[in-house]
C-alpha cells in the first residue's frame, strides 16, 4: 500500500477514535448545557464520525488487496528461504567431503550464504508484521460502527 494511503488510514483511525471519545465525553456534559446546545454538538460529532467511517470503508478493498499481496509475498519468501537453506546445506556437505579446502574461500562462501538467508529472514519478519498491521486495520475498518456511542 502506498505510504500516503497508509498514513491517511492511520489518520482516519485516529480521527474515528477522537470523535467517538468526544461523543462519550459529551454525555457527561449533558446536564451542564441546554438540550439544544448538546444536540447540536452531538449531531456535529456524529456527522464527523460518519464521514470518517465512510472514508475508512472506501479503503477496505485496497486493504484486502494489499493483505493478499503480502500473503503471496510470504509464500514466495518462504520458498526462497527453503532454497537458500538447501544451497547452504549442499555447500556444507561439499565442504565436509573436501570440495572446499581453502578456509578463506569457504568462509567467504558460507558468510555470503548466511547473509542471504538472514536477509530473507528479515524480509519475512517485516512481511509478517505488515500482515498483522493490515489485519488489525481491516478489523478496525470492518468494526467501524463500534465506537459510536448511543444517544
Amino acid at each position: 500500500m502506498p505510504d500516503d494511503v497508509s498514513r491517511e488510514i492511520d489518520q482516519l483511525l485516529a480521527d474515528r477514535e477522537k470523535y467517538a471519545t468526544f461523543i462519550k465525553r459529551l454525555e457527561s456534559e449533558r446536564t451542564s448545557s441546554s438540550e439544544r446546545a448538546y444536540s447540536k454538538v452531538r449531531a456535529d460529532y456524529e456527522s464527523r464520525l460518519q464521514d470518517v467511517v465512510k472514508h475508512l470503508q472506501s479503503h477496505s478493498d485496497s486493504l484486502r488487496q494489499r493483505l493478499q499481496d503480502m500473503e503471496r509475498s510470504i509464500r514466495d519468501l518462504q520458498a526462497s528461504r527453503e532454497g537458500r537453506n538447501e544451497e547452504l546445506e549442499e555447500a556444507r556437505l561439499r565442504r565436509s567431503v573436501g570440495e572446499y579446502r581453502d578456509v578463506g574461500e569457504w568462509n567467504t562462501l558460507e558468510g555470503g550464504m548466511r547473509d542471504a538467508l538472514q536477509q530473507v529472514d528479515d524480509e519475512l519478519a517485516a512481511a509478517r508484521e505488515e500482515i498483522a498491521r493490515l489485519q488489525d486495520i481491516i478489523a478496525q475498518v470492518e468494526g467501524v460502527d463500534a465506537p459510536a456511542a448511543a444517544p
